[in-house]
């Protein structure tokens, strides 16, 4: 289990891709020197052109959270202003959290009022138009607007809450 996360967490760390020469456990083993940035880059609020990250089953995924079905949308945003202003190939992942509504029989809840955030989301990506069959997986890769925005953590208020707030068609 430590092994597969710390897998997720490399490819994070390096920009969600990790070289084809990377060798797990002479990583674990290894000895490193230098001094690190302790500095956590976090989006100012704003709008960015973005795509969904996938693959589906370690970024865009769905969770259930007590009595909840939470789907986490990961969007990658990008900026070349602010890419060149902070010498940095890639911004920082945000995320989107969406509850969802399910029927009692554990389906998706299309009903009126239900899903809101979802059939938006759906819209915006072209997906599910005139009720035609789509899945989760269809998210990734495909762009749209995002708007980010920020919000105070308790727990540390350097280091703040960074989220998407809305999402629109480029």
């Amino acid at each position: 289990m430590f092994k597969k996360y710390l897998q997720f967490v490399m490819a994070q760390a390096m920009g969600g891709v990790l070289p084809s020469s990377f060798n797990l456990e002479g990583f674990q083993s290894g000895s490193f020197e230098g001094a690190g940035d302790t500095r956590r880059f976090r989006l100012e609020p704003g709008d960015f052109n973005a795509v969904i990250l996938g693959p589906w089953t370690e970024k865009t995924k769905l969770k259930q959270e007590k009595d909840y079905l939470i789907l986490e949308v990961l969007w990658q945003p990008d900026s070349a202003e602010l890419r060149a202003k902070f010498n940095v190939e890639k911004l920082p992942p945000v995320r989107q959290s969406i509850f969802l509504d399910v029927t009692p029989g554990g389906g998706l809840d299309m009903g009126p009022f239900k899903n809101a955030d979802l059939n938006i989301l759906l819209g915006v990506l072209g997906l599910g138009v005139n009720g035609a069959p789509w899945k989760f997986e269809q998210f990734i890769g495909r762009p749209a607007k995002i708007k980010v925005g920020q919000k105070p953590n308790p727990a540390n208020p350097m280091d703040p809450y960074v989220n998407v707030l809305a999402v629109s068609k480029l």
